[in-house]
């Protein structure tokens, strides 16, 4: 199973499109979200399930840029 790496605006938004086109495409993927306080970081634990990332609008410039880059350094 996959892990992609996005933010939880993405996922609300777009959630349950992502998940039918995985399914579509007969795809598992675990969703993890960069935490939604700007200074946490994901645990090592998560980091290391980390396959793929989307990079989506909300995070652009925005204050959990640090968090999501973060994350895919330690992927």
């Amino acid at each position: 199973m996959a892990g992609i790496l996005t933010s939880e605006r993405f996922v609300g938004r777009y959630g349950e499109r992502l998940r039918g086109a995985l399914a579509e495409a007969g795809l598992e993927a675990e969703v993890i979200t960069v935490p939604p306080d700007p200074d946490a970081r994901l645990s090592d634990e998560q980091c290391e399930r980390i396959d793929l990332a989307y990079y989506s609008s909300d995070l652009i410039a925005g204050p959990l840029a640090r968090s999501f880059f973060s994350a895919l350094h330690r992927a």
